[in-house]
């Protein structure tokens, strides 16, 4: 039975190198000589996460529990472990760090893996955070701080040891291909071929420990898509202007689709049940009970891809509206009424046993038409087909009208690739204005940046130019070598230094672009953006008094829902 010390001894290595070949063959050896019940739970952990994509367990364990077992078994200060925080930035070191100083005599680390998974089952099992915290603590009690350090990383969801899923899907195929050639190039050729088969493995069974078994046993041809287990969303590639658009599409005709402003949801039916699963596999069927009723309503087993839209008659209401719905448990009734909503479908991932992945888009598309013909509770995308770029600005137009984003264009030959971005479907879609803003607040970032000032928050002046509203956080577009700089710019220019978070002198002038605007009460402006980004740094060119105020904020809010809407 293997022991748990062995992986983070084999992840402390990997962590070292900085070759991607290097961590590969590190970690393709290792997993060569495991049982097939420590395999399965290796692979997993090494992709920094306790269950698998497809399992619909979860720890729910964050920083808060961590850090109050912790507390509980070392006795430190409340006050003195934030301040050890500050200095890491990331718990899973510093939980090597406390228990290296309290551990006195060697610990005899006898964990196994498979105690450890038992252990995340309890764990899930338990409701409370204290009790969580207080099993976390005796766990921490009996194991080397090497261990704690790397359990506190699986539980957090990130090992921070420069090791992608995709390399561990590799080193998986090193260490299980059967091969025997010593010609090299038909060596290379046939771990090509492995690999690909590890991936597409992955792909459909979505439990990397479950294909690294299939690997080994070279039954990797046995995967397949199963009802109730979620894939990864096949992704577009964004294109700014219908010429570029046109150009990709090498005047063939292409398919385009609405680009819907909700939530994407892979829904899945078999007999009478249904589940609904978000882009990040979640289920969320118990959010939206109308869009359940309505598939169950159809006489077929099928998994179907397509987007959950906030609706009230034929006006698609703003995605914000439908956010509301997340992460509730129970829906009430005046929800319902308030912000219904409907599912738009526009793929087909498999049919009464029939995977329909590796169909080109227009048959599946035609399959999809013809079994939900007549059916009312269940509407299909708005799709038609183009082959000019005037024929691009008309869709895009039309689906605008109808109060949506824009266009997702699709290649009629195109295979469906779960996770995938490619060039074979293609978004289209309005690009708002950039605002300019002065940075107002930074904090210390985690993992590589926990020494770094990289989280900022951001502010536009009010109505009047007197005073400075904050408008969000951004964490994201620019260089390493730009965030070197507003760090020693902000430890200079500190006001107030609250720990982790500082308030600063608004100097940094920043463009910061987004995907969408909407009300908010969470921000003293009054509106939030959604996936903001830093585009440009304007240290050189402009200063606090050319930063945009709350009146232009509000004239791309309603220029975004639409002329007609009122800013109280």
């Amino acid at each position: 039975m293997g022991k748990f010390i062995e992986f983070a001894k084999v992840a402390d290595e990997i962590s070292d190198k900085s070759s991607k070949l290097k961590k590969i063959d590190i970690l393709s050896k290792y997993l060569a000589d495991l049982s097939e019940q420590d395999l399965s739970l290796v692979c997993v952990y090494f992709t920094g996460n306790a269950y698998p994509q497809s399992s619909s367990k979860k720890l729910n364990i964050g920083v808060g529990i961590v850090r109050d077992a912790l507390i509980l078994l070392t006795g430190i200060d409340e006050s003195e472990y934030k301040e050890t925080y500050l200095k890491f930035g990331e718990p899973g070191e510093l939980a090597e760090y406390l228990l290296e100083k309290e551990t006195k005599d060697k610990i005899n680390d006898t964990l196994s893996l498979k105690q450890l998974s038992e252990f995340f089952e309890n764990i899930v099992e338990t409701g409370s955070t204290k009790s969580k915290s207080q099993l976390l603590a005796d766990l921490y009690k009996n194991i080397s701080p090497l261990s704690a350090k790397y359990i506190t990383k699986v539980m957090i969801g990130d090992l921070r040891i420069g090791l992608k899923e995709a390399m561990v899907e590799e080193a998986i195929a090193k260490a299980f291909l059967p091969i025997n050639e010593e010609n090299k190039e038909e060596e290379r050729k046939l771990m090509k071929r492995f690999l690909n088969e590890v991936k597409r493995s992955n792909m459909l069974a979505g439990d990397i420990g479950e294909v690294a078994i299939l690997a080994k046993e070279n039954c990797l041809a046995e995967s397949k898509l199963h009802i109730f287990n979620p894939i990864k969303c096949m992704l577009a590639t964004a294109e700014a202007t219908s010429e570029d658009i046109h150009k990709r599409m090498k005047k063939s005709s292409w398919y385009a689709d609405d680009k819907y402003d909700g939530i994407r949801a892979q829904v899945h039916k078999l007999g009478t049940q249904v589940k609904i699963f978000s882009r990040d596999l979640n289920d969320i069927t118990l959010q939206f009970p109308e869009v359940e009723y309505s598939i169950r309503s159809i006489n077929h087993d099928f998994i179907l891809d397509g987007e959950i839209v906030a609706m009230d008659g034929e006006t698609v209401l703003p995605f914000f509206k439908l956010q509301q719905r997340l992460g509730r448990k129970d829906i009430k009734t005046s929800m319902l009424e308030e912000i219904p909503a409907k599912y738009m479908v526009f793929d087909l991932l498999y049919l009464d046993g029939k995977t329909y992945l590796d169909v080109d888009y227009s048959d599946r598309r035609a399959q999809l038409e013809a079994f939900l013909k007549d059916k009312a509770l269940v509407t299909l995308s708005n799709l038609v087909e183009i082959s000019t770029e005037e024929e691009v600005k008309n869709a895009f137009r039309a689906s605008k009208e109808r109060g949506n984003e824009g266009l997702v264009i699709k290649d009629p030959k195109s295979k469906y690739k779960p996770g995938k971005r490619g060039v074979s479907w293609l978004k289209y879609k309005e690009t708002l204005e950039p605002i300019d803003a002065v940075i107002t607040g930074v904090e210390f970032g985690h993992g590589r940046r926990r020494n770094d000032l990289s989280d900022y928050t951001f502010a536009v002046w009010n109505k009047s130019r007197t005073k400075l509203l904050n408008l969000g956080k951004v964490y994201s577009g620019i260089t390493d070598a730009q965030v070197d700089f507003l760090t020693k710019h902000f430890k200079k220019t500190t006001i107030i230094d609250h720990g982790r978070f500082r308030e600063v002198e608004p100097e940094i002038v920043i463009e910061v672009q987004y995907e969408s605007i909407q009300k908010s009460d969470r921000n003293e402006s009054g509106y939030a953006l959604r996936f903001p980004r830093i585009t440009k740094l304007r240290t050189n060119d402009k200063n606090i008094n050319d930063i945009d105020d709350i009146n232009r904020v509000g004239e791309i809010w309603r220029k975004f829902m639409g002329e007609n809407v009122e800013d109280n």
